[in-house]
């Protein structure tokens, strides 16, 4: 997992929403939900 990876998901979670994290990323809402489906499937 790359460092990128964990801030996504630590800001999602702190977040509490794909929409609210993206906006704080400064990056699309879908384009944070790809990457966190990414993540699970790698597992």
């Amino acid at each position: 997992m790359s460092q990128e990876e964990l801030n996504y998901i630590l800001k999602m979670l702190d977040e509490g929403s794909f929409s609210k994290a993206a906006e704080k990323l400064y990056t699309s809402q879908p384009s944070l939900y790809l990457q966190g489906k990414r993540l699970r499937a790698t597992g």
